[in-house]
């Protein structure tokens, strides 16, 4: 099948190759996904947490189905028509959905109950940070790419990754809570010994002044 001269071809290195590099990276974090679904589910079997978990990971799922259909559409059904770059499909718009119920059940289902020390406070507020720093890297790019290259598809890939980093981040901070309850609830041991030792010094501290003032008394001219 030959295409016209007078038609202009669009590149394909930033719009078919940026789906592709993307929906590739976003099915690696499915994968990643998976892994730490089944970590969450072996370790907190009765967690009240597990049925959000568990739909957070439905629809992420059914958003790498539908970021599988349009690599096909485009790299495959599409092989031999490169201008269908040119009109977005459907499946975008369901896409764009199944990333708006994933970000908002992620952010309803945020509680964590911990105990509230200053050592855990910190440390869950390093895992915030840095979770949702990438998170918030990624939606910046993509707004940014957009911006700046609205004819080209490199956006797209940003976007193609958010829901799965949204999800990550989730599941991330769910089996950290483990190692935090551990630190928070590790008995302080505290040696009588010790305690012992130091009262005796100071006894014997107490007892020493004691004399020294008595002698200065005693033998005042």
């Amino acid at each position: 099948m030959s295409i016209s001269a007078g038609i202009a071809i669009p590149a394909f290195n930033n719009t078919l190759g940026a789906i592709l590099v993307g929906g590739l990276l976003s099915m690696a974090l499915w994968g990643v996904t998976c892994s730490q679904t089944f970590t969450f589910f072996t370790r907190n079997p009765r967690d009240s947490s597990l049925f959000k978990a568990l739909v957070l990971v439905m629809l992420d799922t059914f958003d790498s189905v539908l970021n599988c259909h349009i690599l096909y559409f485009y790299l495959v059904s599409n092989y031999l028509n490169p201008l269908a770059i040119t009109r977005p499909i459907c499946k975008f718009s369901y896409s764009s959905f199944v990333t708006i119920m994933a970000v908002s059940t992620l952010d309803l289902g945020m509680s964590l109950r911990m105990h509230r020390t200053d050592d855990l406070v910190n440390t869950l507020m390093t895992y915030t940070v840095y979770t949702g720093l990438i998170v918030g890297i990624d939606a910046a790019l993509g707004m940014i790419f957009y911006t700046v290259m609205p004819s080209n598809f490199i956006f797209l890939a940003f976007y193609l990754l958010l829901s799965k980093l949204y999800l990550n981040s989730y599941l991330a901070v769910l089996n950290a809570r483990d190692g935090l309850r551990k630190d928070t609830d590790e008995p302080l041991s505290i040696h009588l010994s010790q305690i012992a030792s130091v009262h005796r010094s100071e006894n014997h501290i107490s007892t020493q002044l004691a004399q020294s003032q008595l002698k200065k008394v005693i033998f005042q001219p």
